[in-house]
């Protein structure tokens, strides 16, 4: 027997009003997982709508996918549904099993009439931002796992940091690369590149609109639309094939495919010149939007079709599983920027200049990305601030716990700049317990070398791992033992040779075999940092006495063991049985 829902899909609407008026499967699940309500409000017929509510719809009953009927009005951009609903009680907080309420939707695509009506009827503005802030932050850092979010009921929502809508991965780049071209970096550095970047960013504000739409009987629609960009002389347009989402980018007489997939090492961002210019036309850019591809197609029919010639591949690294949408669009922006600039080159005869390109487009992608990670961090941060709502924090709290942990590099001075803002937040006394999860499972021997390397970027950060406090000057400022000390211990486990030699040879106050709060010695974390060089000084040239134990029992012999550091075992073995 046909449902309502499947009469709708079938585009039966005399039967659909039928059975309504019947009262038939009001709220019966299609098979395609969805129900009636819902699918009227993709057709976007109003009357069906308004038919169902009146005939009792339960209007908050999701779909397949958790999201309800209001998620669909909102997507279609329809203001007379989404009112309707809402007016008829539909919950403007609901959200699907991504966590995505609906005013993400309409903030991101800038529906300012959609965004009004919404918060009119009490949809949260937070709840809406915070699931940006999750969702750029994750992207930003490549973050996997989940974020938890706090909804306008004080429930935690998970929200997955993998995975984006192409058009909003395209919204946030925009975004993030507008105002970019206000910062001090461009400003001071790349003053002279603000010309094709304002030609970038005019570029994907068109390539929003050149997304098709989820549904085949508006492409025509669509097609009226989009038909005026697709003479543009620079043509970013994002592509959709089999689950993943690439960018293809066309300027004068070359063209490029950007696709950082995973495992995919080598040829991520891939420039061509095209060899047979009259093939690349209308009619190609709307079959490569509008039809469905495959593989052979886009790696291979495209480029017999323009006759493509490979011109230079850039060396943007792979995507992390899941953010192809952000990954591509992120590759476009250095991508279009060597494209611009080569053919700038070729016009006054310069064109054997493709590496002196290469290193200045990826320089500047390389600081955009960085200025980048700054804001996504301090935003993150501000939202800390700006709430009252403890619940709330922690939400932000734990995302920044997950920057830290995951994604900084001890080694790299940016992000240690980093670490020391974010553990101004993990450092408070409310959340300081998020720092310890962190903390007591990976600053030990038993943490491998991500806990090592952990380790490393906090003491760099000026934490001390045994208070979770952060030294509010430097450690050798303080004037006093205490501060020589804890500078001792520091130069032991970063392997600053120097610093340690400084204060040993400069504090004889400084007892190198003095305990911490753990009874942890300086021999004990210079073996188990693997500092060969430091473990061989305190011992030969400063007495350090191996057989210590700290409050666990553990010695340095078993600490160079436990993590991995056999050399250094190897060695205070031998110095034990010599003794």
């Amino acid at each position: 027997m046909t449902g309502i829902s499947q009469a709708i899909v079938h585009d039966d609407l005399k039967l659909a009003k039928k059975l309504i008026a019947e009262g038939k499967g009001i709220n019966q699940t299609d098979p395609y997982g969805e129900n009636a309500l819902i699918q009227a409000c993709i057709i976007e017929n109003n009357e069906l709508v308004a038919l169902l509510l009146a005939s009792g719809a339960n209007i908050d009953r999701p779909g397949i996918t958790g999201n309800t009927a209001l998620h669909w009005a909102v997507d279609t951009a329809n203001v007379q549904i989404t009112e309707l609903l809402l007016r008829n009680g539909a919950n403007p907080n609901s959200y699907g099993t991504s966590g995505q309420p609906p005013l993400v939707s309409a903030r991101l695509r800038h529906h300012q009439r959609l965004v009004e009506i919404l918060i009119e009827y009490g949809a949260s503005i937070d709840f809406a931002k915070d699931y940006i802030t999750a969702k750029r932050i994750g992207h930003r850092f490549e973050l996997k796992g989940h974020a938890k979010i706090l909804s306008p009921k004080n429930k935690y929502v998970e929200v997955n940091y993998e995975g984006f809508i192409l058009e909003f991965s395209l919204n946030l780049i925009h975004n993030a690369l507008f105002h970019f071209l206000d910062s001090k970096v461009l400003q001071d550095e790349y003053k002279e590149l603000e010309g094709p970047l304002t030609k970038i960013l005019k570029a994907l504000n068109n390539a929003k609109h050149l997304i098709p739409p989820i549904f085949r009987d508006k492409f025509e629609a669509h097609k009226k639309q989009s038909i005026p960009l697709m003479g543009d002389e620079l043509l970013i347009i994002p592509v959709g094939y089999q689950g993943h989402a690439i960018c293809f980018i066309k300027y004068g007489n070359l063209f490029a495919r950007c696709d950082r997939g995973v495992n995919k090492f080598t040829d991520t961002s891939i420039i061509y010149t095209i060899k047979n210019p009259f093939t690349f036309n209308r009619k190609f850019v709307e079959n490569l939007i509008y039809v469905s591809h495959d593989e052979q197609y886009i790696h291979n029919d495209i480029k017999t079709i323009l006759s493509l010639s490979p011109l230079i591949s850039l060396p943007t690294k792979q995507q992390v599983s899941g953010n192809c949408s952000w990954a591509n669009t992120e590759a476009s922006i250095v991508t279009t920027l060597f494209m611009i600039l080569y053919i700038r080159k070729q016009e006054v005869n310069e064109i054997d200049k493709t590496n002196n390109i290469t290193k200045y487009a990826m320089n500047l992608f390389e600081s955009w990305i960085n200025w980048d990670k700054n804001i996504a961090i301090e935003q993150c941060i501000n939202r800390f601030k700006n709430t009252t709502s403890d619940a709330q924090k922690a939400s932000y709290a734990n995302m920044l716990a997950t920057v830290l942990f995951n994604r900084l590099d001890v080694t790299n001075p940016d992000d240690i700049e980093r670490a020391k803002n974010i553990l101004n937040i993990l450092t408070l006394p409310k959340f300081k317990n998020i720092l310890a999860s962190y903390t007591t499972s990976y600053c030990t021997p038993q943490g491998g070398k991500q806990g090592v390397s952990f380790t490393k970027l906090l003491l760099m950060a000026n934490l001390d791992i045994a208070t979770l406090e952060l030294t509010k000057t430097n450690l050798l400022k303080q004037g006093k033992k205490e501060g020589a000390f804890r500078a001792f211990l520091k130069a032991s486990a970063i392997g600053d040779l120097k610093l340690l030699t400084t204060l040993l040879n400069d504090y004889q106050m400084i007892n190198v075999n003095d305990m911490d709060s753990t009874g942890s010695t300086a021999l004990m974390y210079a073996a188990w940092m693997g500092h060969m060089e430091i473990v061989e000084q305190l011992i030969e040239n400063y007495k350090a006495n191996i057989n210590l134990v700290n409050d666990k029992g553990g010695s340095a012999q078993q600490y160079a063991q436990l993590s991995g550091n056999t050399d250094i075992a190897e060695y205070l073995t031998k110095i034990a049985n010599i003794h």
